[in-house]
């Protein structure tokens, strides 16, 4: 998980990467591409997240807007 885990990262058959915050169960983002998606992971610390294809891997900064 990411954002030291409270965020969950899931690939989609429609071809999403969907980021979902584990405590409300609400998707806070997501990115369609265009290929088929197979798998996902957070690097340690959760600011980037690696996705794996058809077409290669895709590597994803996450910027968290800073509260207060």
């Amino acid at each position: 998980m990411g954002l030291f885990g409270s965020w969950l990262a899931t690939v989609c058959l429609d071809n999403a990467v969907r980021i979902w915050d584990v405590h409300s169960g609400e998707c806070i983002t997501a990115i369609h591409l265009d290929t088929e998606l197979r798998e996902c992971a957070w690097t340690p610390g959760g600011t980037r997240l690696y996705v794996t294809g058809q077409a290669g891997i895709y590597g994803f900064t996450l910027h968290v807007a800073r509260q207060g």
